[in-house]
């Protein structure tokens, strides 16, 4: 079905730093440290080793453009208007019949008309999306995405309107969440915004990553959405809620600065000690993660 739909959208393009990391040799890697850390140890804690997010790879970037790299371009909270387009159980309808190809007109927030073309993938997993606008794959490489309601700000906060979508390339951790089976319309928004935080490291919840493209994880959570595959490589780093981490046993990796020090987030310092989903539970906790806590040294 071919669909011209004329629609009029206010249009954010963001460029959102990206989060994940291979497992690999760290003898000639340096943890890029966010600009708000502790350095020095808080007396009462005793962190324990480093984590990579093995098992699955996770992702600097929260909505995605090129597969890990440090920086995404996507369509962030924009409105189509002049058309009914609402997304339902994760696939678009508009005017009452399902988006499968339609060619769409959008307008920029400074005034630009764009060109806008989305094509329905039919993929095992679910429904994925190709957007192009002007002609052009917004995606790295053609790739494909999904739309969810709302937006997400500079500290990873989503922000819920059923009247703006957003459209995430597969490369970042709004898609990722998705595919690994949490997805918003399935168990809800906030066990997907839990895992945003937990496929960026995001323990603060203030939007800044501590892991690194590639690294792998394994992601658990009391639901049975993916069961842990107690890897011995690899022990209890997190539980996880939307605003971030709800209690931490030890870091993703384990960073130190030129003089030897641990370079921790800021809330490290009072965040909870924890050692497992069950104990975490009490908090609230829905999710967590193990990893393989690697040491390497901070870049200058």
């Amino acid at each position: 079905m071919h669909m011209h739909i004329p629609i009029r959208a206010a249009l954010q393009l963001s460029l959102l730093p990206i989060l994940g990391a291979t497992a690999c040799d760290t003898s000639e890697r340096c943890f890029p440290v966010p600009s708000v850390a502790a350095r020095r140890a808080e007396p009462e804690w005793e962190l324990q080793g480093i984590t990579l997010q093995g098992i699955e790879g996770q992702g600097r970037a929260l909505e995605g453009s090129k597969e890990q790299a440090p920086r995404l371009r996507d369509l962030d909270g924009f409105r189509f208007v002049g058309a009914s387009v609402v997304l339902h159980g994760g696939r678009l309808v508009a005017d009452g019949e399902e988006v499968r190809d339609a060619e769409l007109e959008a307008r920029s927030a400074d005034g630009r008309t764009i060109a806008m073309r989305v094509g329905l993938l039919e993929r095992p997993e679910g429904d994925r999306f190709a957007v192009s606008i002007d002609g052009s794959p917004l995606c790295a490489e053609g790739d494909e995405g999904v739309f969810v309601e709302g937006r997400w700000d500079e500290r990873g906060a989503p922000h819920f309107d059923a009247a703006e979508l957003t459209y995430a390339c597969k490369s970042g951790v709004i898609a990722k969440c998705v595919a690994w089976g949490y997805a918003p319309w399935e168990v809800g928004a906030d066990l997907h915004q839990s895992c945003t935080r937990l496929a960026r490291a995001d323990y603060c919840g203030d939007g800044k990553p501590w892991t690194l493209e590639g690294t792998r994880i394994d992601v658990y959570d009391t639901l049975g959405v993916q069961q842990p595959v107690h890897d011995p490589e690899m022990s209890f780093e997190a539980a996880w809620g939307p605003r971030g981490a709800l209690c931490v046993a030890e870091a993703r990796w384990l960073v130190e600065d030129d003089d030897g020090e641990r370079v921790r987030p800021s809330c490290f310092a009072t965040l909870p000690n924890c050692t497992s989903l069950t104990a975490a539970t009490e908090l609230g906790a829905m999710l967590a993660n193990d990893s393989a806590h690697t040491p390497i040294p901070a870049c200058e």
